[in-house]
Parts: structure tokens; C-alpha cells; sequence
């Protein structure tokens, strides 16, 4: 149960990411102080800011379960390299070898950072 907690957060933080990119997409416009419409007419936007509130309360359960130091590892790294996966699909967006290398020792550091 406790892994759900974490699992949920990552989730959730990573599609909050996404639907925020999604929301900063042509034609959608973010909101601006002189003109406050688009935050009510972007669902996108809407969606995000809802899943950012999910992965919190998901995050604060978690800390119940897990010392700091390795959930918010966990969910940091968890939430990147699932944003990272889902934008290639999503928003065609580069990926190489350099990036793959970049994952592999963030997945390392958090290994070497939670061990016991």
C-alpha cells in the first residue's frame, strides 16, 4: 500500500508536467494578469493544476510511510523519467544517447542516495 502512495504521487506529478506543457501549446493561452479568462477556459491548465493537488496529497501521505530522503527522491525521480518517456510520445520532443546516459545515473544517484 504504502508503494501505491508513491506511485500515485509520481504519476500525478508527471501528468500535472504534462498537461501544463499541453496547456502552453498554440492556439491555448496561459493567463496573464491583464487578462485572467484563459485560466478558466483552459482545460489543459485546469487539468494540471488538479493533478499537481493529487500528487501533493499523494506525496504527504507517502512521507507517513517513507523518511524524506527517500521519498522525494523516489518521487522526483520517478515524475522525471516519466515525463521525459511520455513527452518523446506525446510532443515528439528529442531524445538521444546523452539523455539515456542522464537516466541511467540519476537511477544510480537514487540507488546510491536511498541504499540502507
Amino acid at each position: 500500500m504504502k508503494w501505491l502512495l508513491v506511485l500515485v504521487f509520481i504519476v500525478a506529478n508527471s501528468s500535472a508536467g504534462l498537461f501544463v506543457k499541453a496547456a502552453s501549446l498554440p492556439p491555448r493561452q496561459l493567463p496573464a494578469l491583464h487578462n485572467p479568462w484563459p485560466l478558466i477556459t483552459n482545460v489543459y491548465l485546469l487539468l494540471g493544476v488538479a493533478a499537481y493537488g493529487i500528487a501533493f496529497l499523494f506525496y504527504a501521505a507517502a512521507l507517513a510511510h517513507f523518511p524524506i530522503t527517500v521519498a522525494f527522491p523516489l518521487g522526483a525521480a520517478g515524475s522525471f523519467i516519466l515525463t521525459v518517456a511520455a513527452s518523446i510520445f506525446l510532443f515528439q520532443e528529442p531524445f538521444g544517447w546523452v539523455n539515456s546516459m542522464g537516466i541511467f545515473l540519476i537511477i544510480l544517484g537514487i540507488f546510491l542516495a536511498t541504499y540502507r
